[in-house]
């Protein structure tokens, strides 16, 4: 937040520059009055306050759900459910202002990772909550293959990161490809077995569908 004041009448130019390579940039410049910043600012609080809330109840609710039942469903979701909260941190730039100011670099990076991670998470609890290594072995092979993939790929990053940055503007739409395939995959498997598990494939394209819609009303904040 940099307060400006104008005397009536007044103009200024103001020069501002943004440099974030090999990752996309969000750039939300708005003037407000002060009363209208913190009134934004409270209604943002809320509403921070009410997400960040929710995350942590499930994500404690599925932690202890999986000490007690020692089902790896629910470990599956408690990674998700994290790896989500740290996404999300690492978006609103909250991880950056708190945990790592110093180091300008890192937050694309582990922008790019947690996406990854989410996907893998994603993965796996999918595949744990419907059975698609029984009714489609060949799309659990793939959602496999592509997790596997990922996973190799955040350990070559973190090993030969100077190379990777050179290509990133490359090797970055190639992977969220990826991604977006085994996305469409994990959706159309779910699809696909309403035929046979209607009550549990059901439950999950709607659970789905309202994540997808969160996501979406997010990116076009």
């Amino acid at each position: 937040v940099y307060p400006l004041h104008f005397s009536p009448g007044e103009e200024k130019e103001l020069l501002m520059v943004f440099y974030k390579p090999g990752s996309s940039i969000e750039i939300p410049v708005y003037l407000w009055s002060p009363a209208a910043f913190g009134y934004r600012d409270y209604i943002y609080n809320l509403g921070y306050g009410a997400f960040f809330g929710f995350i942590a109840i499930c994500f404690l609710a599925s932690a202890i759900s999986y000490i007690i039942l020692k089902r790896v469903l629910h470990l599956w979701y408690t990674l998700y459910v994290l790896s989500v909260f740290l996404y999300v941190l690492a978006n609103l730039g909250l991880a950056f202002q708190w945990l790592y100011p110093q180091t300008t670099d890192l937050n694309s990076i582990i922008h790019v990772s947690l996406s990854v991670i989410i996907f893998i998470f994603f993965c796996k609890f999918s595949q744990a909550f419907l059975p698609y290594r029984e009714s489609l072995p060949r799309v659990n092979a793939t959602l496999n293959g592509i997790s596997y993939y990922f996973l190799a790929s955040i350990f070559i990053g973190a090993a030969t990161y100077p190379a990777v940055k050179q290509i990133s503007v490359y090797w970055l739409p190639v992977n969220y490809g990826i991604m977006l395939v085994g996305h469409v995959l994990v959706v159309m498997g779910a699809v696909y077995l309403v035929r046979k598990h209607r009550q549990d494939a059901t439950l999950y394209l709607i659970s789905i569908f309202i994540l997808f819609s969160f996501g979406s009303l997010q990116v076009l904040r």
